[in-house]
């Protein structure tokens, strides 16, 4: 059986005009070919649409106020499963607007093509969508204040998230449950942000920019050939890739102004991390083990502070160390700090340091490494220092290792 059902229900408000605006609309559809369109305007609106099956597409638009809009698509969480083809736009305007958009398949015969796309403008939005399985994709956009942003998503061939926000309060959370072939792009633009993504499975890619202050970000990557990175500019941002384990994995993290932090857990084979911060009072602790990686951490400014683990304490196990991997790390400025600890073979550890008062040490309430340690046999270790009143201690154990310290003004 076929059943099309298309709603249309405008409210308007002219001179001489006068209509109550307690907009109710509701359409349940069940079967082929579905189609489904809401419009409202005015104030108090409420709209909810509900397809089971196939060819499915449902569109709600309201202007107003005090607006909510779900589109679920399928029987969702039980063995109701389908809605294939489905795809569903909420377009809403005002404030205090809520949006949700769940969508299914993942079996009752599949046939891929997912689509979800949420638009907010106004103040106190929030937007959900869920996805479980299908050619899944996805667009949260939010201008406003006191936005939420959510996504999920679960284990499809093409799983994509972009989520934009603007203004104040802001926090998105991207999730992509088991995951397959995904990827997150958000953006923040305002104050007090905060943005969390989680991926499993392998080829995920994660892109984060946040613009303002009191920016926080957090990502968990697991598996090959996975991709994060994180921009932040402002006041006290924290950005944390909270584990990546895998091979051939990349994480990038750049901030710029002051009392930053920035932290990476990073275990496997092949891995890149680049953390960079441009600003004064910033911190960064990386925490790396595996064969052949790659480190480089780049700060400029006064009183910033690296810490680097190479050597398997936490929050890896202590069996784990470093073989094959290079750490470079370059500090401009005035009183910065470097500490850290390396074990493992044949790995390279290269320091510079220009300005004055820079120092490689320990202590001064910065975990718990007394200057540079390591560990190990067949590595290589040079500290260059240019400028004024810098101190350096490095210490090497093992057999076959090659250490250089060079001061100079």
């Amino acid at each position: 059986m076929k059943k099309l059902s298309t709603l249309i229900l405008v409210t308007l408000i002219s001179a001489g005009m006068a209509f109550a605006q307690s907009n109710e609309a509701s359409t349940t559809v069940n079967g082929n070919g579905n189609d489904s369109e809401v419009v409202q305007v005015g104030t108090s609106n409420d709209a909810d649409v509900d397809q089971l099956g196939n060819d499915n597409e449902a569109n709600a638009t309201q202007f107003g106020n005090m607006n909510i809009a779900n589109i679920l698509q399928g029987g969702f969480g039980g063995d109701g499963v389908q809605s294939n083809n489905a795809t569903a736009t909420i377009y809403q305007s005002g404030g205090t607007n809520e949006a949700t958009i769940n969508q299914r398949q993942g079996f009752s015969s599949g046939t891929a093509a997912s689509e979800h796309s949420i638009t907010q403008l106004g103040d106190a939005n929030e937007a959900l969508f869920t996805t479980f399985n299908g050619g899944n994709s996805g667009e949260i956009t939010q201008d406003g204040v006191d936005n939420y942003a959510r996504g999920q998503q679960s284990s499809g061939p093409d799983n994509d998230i972009q989520i934009s926000q603007a203004g104040l309060d802001n926090h998105f959370d991207a999730d992509q449950l088991v995951s397959q072939g995904s990827s997150v792009d958000g953006s923040q633009n305002g104050a007090d942000n905060i943005a969390e993504t989680t991926q499993r499975g392998s080829d995920n890619s994660i892109v984060s920019a946040q613009n303002g202050s009191d920016n926080s970000v957090e990502a968990f990557q697991e598996g090959s050939g996975n991709f994060a990175e994180f921009y932040q500019n402002g006041v006290n941002n924290e950005a944390r890739v909270d584990r990546q384990q895998g091979d051939d994995n990349s994480a990038d993290i750049y901030q710029q102004g002051i009392n930053n932090n920035s932290s990476q857990w990073v275990v496997g084979n092949g891995n890149s991390v680049d953390q960079s911060q441009d600003g004064d009072n910033n911190r960064q602790r990386v925490e790396v083990t595996g064969s052949g990686n790659e480190y480089e951490v780049d700060q400029a400014g006064y009183n910033n502070r690296t810490y680097v683990n190479s050597r398997g304490t936490s929050p890896g196990s202590n069996s784990l160390n470093a073989f094959n991997s290079s750490l470079d790390i370059t500090q401009s400025g005035a009183h910065n700090l470097i500490s850290g600890s390396m074990g493992g073979d044949n790995n390279s550890l290269t320091i510079d340091q220009n300005g004055s008062g820079n120092i490689v040490t320990g202590g001064l309430g910065f975990w718990d490494a007394g200057g540079f340690n390591i560990e190990g046999d067949g590595n290589t270790a040079a500290i260059t220092q240019g400028g004024n009143d810098h101190s350096a201690i490095l210490n090497m154990f093992g057999n076959g290792n090659s250490a250089s310290i060079s001061q100079h003004n």
